[in-house]
């Protein structure tokens, strides 16, 4: 399930907001990572919360992965790097959490 915890949002409107997931990412259980993207979304499809979107950049020191959904940028804790030739991840959450921030 998702979750939005704020004023009701505009759909013409851009927000800044902290995602929050309380799952561990691991590949081949809820991150997949892909050769190509499409598009980058974000849907609901079974109670399943499905993110797909490019990555940017790996830090391997720190096994974070900062990824691009629209124009906004994520990092995200993962349990490996991701291969040379992927250019996108896919997240399959049961629960995440969309909050807006003041920045």
């Amino acid at each position: 399930m998702g979750l939005w915890r704020g004023p009701t949002p505009e759909a013409t409107q851009d927000y800044d907001v902290e995602l929050s997931v309380d799952e561990t990412l691991q590949v081949d259980r809820n991150l997949c990572f892909l050769e190509t993207l499409e598009a980058p979304s974000l849907s609901v499809q079974d109670q399943i919360n499905s993110l797909r979107a490019e990555i940017c950049e790996y830090y391997p020191d720190e096994k974070l992965l900062r990824i691009k959904l629209v124009g906004t940028h994520l990092i995200l804790e993962v349990s490996q790097a991701p291969p040379p030739n992927m250019k996108a991840v896919e997240l399959r959450l049961r629960s995440l959490q969309l909050c807006p921030t003041t920045i």
